[in-house]
Parts: structure tokens; C-alpha cells; sequence
């Protein structure tokens, strides 16, 4: 069921409007990337004011990032934190909600090019749904974080290799960290992860081996981490959604309450 975007009703009888909603989502995914940058290989976080940034040692943007929450004045923290982490020409990205903006010479003097964004979606109180076939599993060892690790790299062109490095088996012992993996027979074919923080949710990596696309699994592996987080009481459940997720989500009745511009390296 769809709300107005405008005010959302949540687990607990409360209405929070998109704001909060999206403050609530951008929180969690910030305690998201500490997870993952906590669990990588070379891993580092550092919060300065309304600067957050996390980096691995692996050449992949979405884990060497830096995330600006509020608007900025000097600029001072977001440049030293591109010249103290990504000076030697590593591969990075910032993100900030189009709210908040950063100021074109900021932009210049940091090195980085606008590439697009993606919008920051919400759900409202989750309905259980069937699993549409799908034997899904929860990631609790090394061969099903594997699995994962393959069709997250898969779906998003990278080198599992370079990935295994990232979501290291010190995930699974991380209690504010859960997978899960659809399997057909024996074979791997979606996966998600949700990181949950108090009483807020957020789904990441959504992904579905490509030549089963378009048969709703997708879905299914995402119904699986919406299940876990109303299980555990949470307000809300957040996600990004890519180009080919979003129309997905909104069938399950998340609404964009926001919308993230990002910027690269060039």
C-alpha cells in the first residue's frame, strides 16, 4: 500500500515525515559503511563534523567514500580528507543529499565531476509475503557469504576477489549485520544484506544473477530482509535504489524521501 509521500505510518503507530525519514535512512547508512570498513581489509572511518569518510584497501568506490551531511562552510574537513586518503589518485566518491549541495569551487578544488545520483527510498509498515519459489538462506558461514560476494560482484562489474576483501568473514560475526542468499536448486541466484541500527533498518547489495532477472526474485530476497527488520521492531527500513531496483521497491511500497548527487574523482 502506498502513503502520501509526505508522512509515512510506522511500525510503532508514529508518523515521520520525509525529512526524518531520510535523516533516519542516511544515518544508518553511515553506520552501514562503518561496518563494512570495520570488517575490510585496511579498512578506516573517521566522522569530522558533518564530513564522514570511509576507505579499504580495495579500488572500489562505494567503500572509499566520502558522505556529507550538512552544509559546509570552509570546506576544510572534506579536502583534508581527500588529500590525507585519496591523494595518490584512488578511486572515490562523495555523496550529499542535493539539499544540502556543496559549492561548485568546493567541488572544483576537491578534484571531483558530478555523476548522477540515486534516490534514498523508505517503507512503511511490511506485510510478510511468500518466497515465490526461492529456498532462501541466511549468510551464516563462509560458503553462503561467498555466494553472496559472487552475485553482489557480478551484478555490480567488479572483482570478487576485490570484494572478498571487503565483506570478510568478520561480518558474520557482526550481530548488526545479516545476509541472506536465494537458492533454485542448489544454485545461487539473488542475495541482500541488512544492517540494523537500534530501531532502523537499511538493505544493501541487492542483487540477482543475471539470467534469472525479471522473475521477481529481486523482490524476494529483498521481502527476506523488510521480514527481519519488522521481526525486530524497527520504525523504518531505508535502501538506495539503482536505476533497475527502483521500480521494484516501489511495487513493495517504498517511497523516494530523497535524493543523493554524486561525485567522483575524476
Amino acid at each position: 500500500m502506498r502513503v502520501d509521500p509526505s508522512e509515512r505510518l510506522l511500525n510503532d503507530g508514529c508518523t515521520m515525515d520525509d525529512r526524518a525519514l531520510a535523516m533516519l535512512a542516511e544515518d544508518n547508512m553511515i553506520r552501514a559503511a562503518f561496518c563494512w570498513a570495520r570488517a575490510a581489509e585496511g579498512g578506516f572511518v573517521r566522522e569530522e563534523g558533518a564530513v564522514v569518510l570511509t576507505s579499504v584497501s580495495a579500488p572500489m568506490r562505494p567503500f572509499n567514500q566520502i558522505i556529507v551531511r550538512e552544509p559546509i562552510e570552509d570546506g576544510a574537513a572534506l579536502l583534508t580528507g581527500v588529500r590525507d586518503h585519496f591523494s595518490g589518485g584512488g578511486r572515490f566518491r562523495l555523496r550529499v543529499r542535493e539539499e544540502v549541495g556543496l559549492a561548485p569551487d568546493l567541488v572544483a578544488a576537491a578534484g571531483l565531476v558530478r555523476r548522477g545520483g540515486i534516490p534514498s527510498m523508505a517503507l512503511e509498515s511490511p506485510a510478510r509475503q511468500e518466497s515465490g519459489g526461492v529456498d532462501v538462506m541466511p549468510v551464516r558461514d563462509k560458503r553462503t557469504l561467498l555466494d553472496h560476494v559472487r552475485l553482489v560482484a557480478d551484478a555490480f562489474d567488479w572483482d570478487p576477489g576485490d570484494l572478498t576483501t571487503v565483506f570478510t568473514p568478520a561480518l558474520l560475526s557482526d550481530p548488526a549485520w545479516l545476509g541472506w542468499v536465494g537458492y533454485i536448486s542448489g544454485e545461487p541466484v539473488c542475495t541482500s544484506h541488512l544492517f540494523v541500527d537500534g530501531d532502523t533498518a537499511g538493505i544493501y547489495w541487492v542483487a540477482t544473477a543475471e539470467q534469472h532477472r525479471g522473475r521477481g526474485f529481486g523482490a524476494v530476497i529483498t521481502r527476506s530482509a523488510v521480514d527481519e527488520a519488522a521481526r525486530r521492531g524497527c520504525c523504518m527500513v531505508g535502501l538506495q535504489a539503482s536505476p533497475l531496483g527502483k521500480p521494484v521497491y516501489e511495487r513493495m511500497g517504498f517511497g523516494v524521501v530523497s535524493e543523493y548527487a554524486t561525485y567522483e574523482s575524476g
